[in-house]
């Protein structure tokens, strides 16, 4: 954040315009008010002047929010209006992996940048824990309180401030409520080729009546996985996709979880790893028994932006495709040329028992920061809340339209819409991303749930419940070593 040299400019021309009176003998009248200093505009903790600079792992230019969806059509509005109001610069600065650069700068007191978005809770720790000193990197929210009202349950995830970006009692990161149905507000959803379906036997009414009636279950997705499975045509029942999508999405339909926050009898918090627990034990089962013995998983692991599952899905290479990733959002897949209808994640054993039990993970979360050492921070937090808030209030008509209009958007058929409003009901945030980045050895805490380790588990070199008791203390102490728990 830069303030324009408009102080110096006027300390000039006052300079010249006292000299000019000296030379005029000095006398009473002629001399100048002094110039008021610059003041922050009435009613805001902005200056008149100021540049403001954001940055997101999103932002592919600087010229950013030029689409026409009703998002960057508000987005851009908004930007217009703030600066016109406020007399200041707003800056987009594109990502060019300069993530550790962001941090270092305001390390040392001189950010490069003001403020902006983390890429997910993966990435939050990384900033807030930088060079092993908490919060060196930011500025907390919270000491800045006539700046915004994170605490207005319309526009912020409050629950999730409070539980997951509240370290030693401050607020270092606000979360805003994502609104509508796309990529980083819908849970994972499972979506599928109609015409595959079909031609297996199965139409898609069948489906969506099981589902409906609770029964859309483990069983029955083991059934049409393996009638959509075509080898001869090198046809696959479901996409492995990106990264550990397929095994995530089993674990939290049976209850399972990897990382859970423990509170002992004095009331310390502390999260550890609970792979090796009997739910997420089996989901891990039923994976293998879905690659390995009933032969209809397409095999190749993909990393999380690889586009190749995507495009698989799209030109009917394969029957079903978990989303959950930014590189298979629904808004991508609802341009595919075939039809296509969407269901819940099948319930696993553990939710047979509870008709509505379907439950979606919920992987993606967008924290907020300041950086530490900007000019002017209550000004900062302030922009960066009003330009990066929900773009309508939670309740309002306008959000409810908006989720309408993309479930029609991003949809087919009545009986998916049904299942998008099932997600966005049961949606659950995953803490597991929390410690994605965490180095267990040489590893990370994501590299040892995913890739070589999912394919020593595909492979039979090892049980799922073999490899979990191996690694936990190992992530333990990871986890431990990353966790803000530890450093309050």
């Amino acid at each position: 954040m830069k303030i324009f040299s408009k102080a110096l400019l006027i300390c000039v021309l006052a300079f010249v315009m006292l000299t000019a009176a000296a030379c005029n003998g000095g006398n009473e009248a002629d001399k100048v008010t002094p110039t008021p200093k610059v003041t922050a505009t009435p009613g805001s903790n902005t200056i008149p002047g100021e540049t403001y600079k954001f940055w997101s792992w999103q932002f592919q230019s600087a010229d950013v929010y030029q689409g026409d969806t009703i998002r960057d059509q508000a987005m851009r509005e908004r930007v217009q209006a703030l600066q016109e109001e406020l007399q200041i610069t707003i800056e987009f600065v594109p990502n060019t992996g300069q993530w550790d650069m962001l941090r270092q700068s305001a390390f040392q007191g001189m950010p490069e940048v003001d403020g902006g978005k983390e890429g997910g809770l993966h990435t939050m720790l990384q900033t807030y824990l930088y060079q092993d000193v908490p919060g060196a990197c930011l500025e907390p929210l919270s000491d800045h309180p006539e700046s915004f009202d994170f605490s207005n349950t319309n526009k912020f995830e409050v629950e999730a401030q409070n539980e997951m970006t509240t370290f030693s009692g401050k607020l270092w990161y606000f979360i805003p409520i994502e609104l509508g149905i796309h990529f980083e507000c819908a849970g994972n959803v499972l979506v599928f080729n109609k015409r595959l379906v079909t031609e297996a036997g199965y139409t898609p009414e069948q489906l969506y009546g099981w589902y409906e009636d609770g029964t859309w279950t483990w069983d029955k997705f083991e059934e049409v996985l393996v009638a959509t499975t075509d080898a001869g045509k090198n046809q696959w029942g479901i996409e492995r996709g990106n990264s550990p999508l397929v095994a995530w999405a089993l674990v939290q339909s049976n209850e399972g979880e990897y990382v859970r926050l423990i509170e002992d009898a004095d009331g310390n918090k502390q999260d550890y790893f609970v792979g090796y627990e009997p739910n997420t034990i089996a989901a891990y089962e039923e994976y293998v028994k879905l690659a390995k013995d009933l032969k209809c998983m397409e095999p190749t692991y993909y990393g999380t932006v690889d586009q190749v599952p995507l495009n698989n899905f799209m030109n009917g290479k394969t029957a079903f495709m978990f989303t959950g990733f930014s590189t298979n959002s629904l808004d991508k897949v609802a341009q595919m040329t075939e039809d296509y209808g969407i269901l819940p994640t099948p319930k696993g054993p553990a939710n047979v028992a509870d008709k509505d039990q379907y439950t979606a993970y919920f992987p993606h979360m967008n924290p907020y920061l300041c950086y530490r050492g900007t000019q002017n921070p209550s000004g900062t937090i302030e922009v960066l809340a009003k330009v990066f808030q929900p773009i309508y209030d939670a309740d309002s008509q306008d959000a409810k339209d908006l989720y309408e209009t993309e479930k029609t958007l991003f949809s087919r058929d009545e009986e998916s819409k049904k299942v998008l409003d099932i997600t966005e009901a049961n949606k659950t945030f995953v803490r597991q991303m929390t410690y994605g980045f965490a180095m267990c050895g040489e590893k990370t805490f994501h590299d040892m749930l995913s890739g070589d380790a999912e394919t020593q588990i595909l492979d039979g070199e090892i049980t799922a419940k073999a490899y979990f008791d191996s690694i936990t203390d190992t992530v333990n102490a990871a986890i431990v070593a990353n966790s803000p728990y530890t450093w309050q």
